[in-house]
């Protein structure tokens, strides 16, 4: 009877090992916003990340599979001092906790995050497009004015073919302009200008006048000339 009372416990305290874990990484961000959540609120939301594609090559995630310093805004509460990854796969977040437990986090509370990689910030947040369910999920924000600049990235199994003997990770990074809550695809110079309407001659006479160059590969090029259109086009 002794042994078993033993294994009883031996077993529930093993399934709240990742709720503790998360528990105690929390506890490290509460500075960012005070003792308003309780922590409770977020350990039941978080599950022990198992990896299941392990004959898949390469990996799911955005940059690298390390994890990164970063910020996650859960439930409209921000905590930082983060160790995190972003799976484009699943388009959800994971969080490295204290005794090295990997915990997915609930990406139907998760509303943004930050990542920094290669000394940059890059900030995600959550948009739902009732049309556009495809884009639905995280996004990357380049720029946001009275227009939004934004990436959305995404990785999926290859698909076996003649000759090839084995399935990797394929990742697409396509890039959108959200005016009127229009999510636009930008393809090339062309399609940003054919944004900028009755105003397209002035915004290139800016362009000029400023030496700057926009190359539909970089869209962080693309920024200064939103910024100004935003900024004679306000509604």
């Amino acid at each position: 009877m002794r042994n078993i009372i033993v294994f009883i416990c031996l077993v529930v305290n093993r399934c709240l090992q990742p709720d503790i874990a998360f528990a105690s990484e929390l506890q490290h961000s509460r500075a960012a916003i005070g003792d308003t959540l309780p922590a409770s609120q977020l350990l039941y939301n978080g599950r022990l990340w198992r990896d299941i594609y392990v004959s898949v090559r390469e990996d799911q995630f955005l940059f690298t599979s390390e994890f990164l310093p970063g910020t996650v805004s859960f439930n409209g509460a921000v905590y930082a001092g983060l160790k995190v990854r972003y799976d484009l796969l699943l388009d959800e977040m994971h969080i490295l906790t204290g005794n090295a437990q990997i915990l997915q986090i609930n990406r139907e509370m998760t509303d943004e995050f930050t990542l920094e990689y290669a000394a940059r910030e890059y900030r995600f947040r959550k948009l739902v497009f009732r049309d556009y369910p495809d884009l639905s999920g995280f996004v990357d924000i380049r720029y946001e004015g009275q227009s939004l600049l934004f990436l959305k990235h995404k990785k999926e199994i290859s698909k076996t073919a003649p000759g090839k003997s084995y399935e990797n990770f394929v990742q697409t990074d396509r890039i959108y302009v959200l005016t009127d809550s229009i999510p636009l695809r930008i393809k090339s110079k062309r399609d940003l200008f054919r944004l900028f309407g009755e105003n397209k001659v002035q915004v290139t006479e800016y362009l000029k006048k400023n030496g700057i160059k926009i190359n539909s590969r970089v869209p962080d090029s693309m920024a200064p000339a939103l910024q100004y259109f935003d900024s004679i086009n306000k509604k």
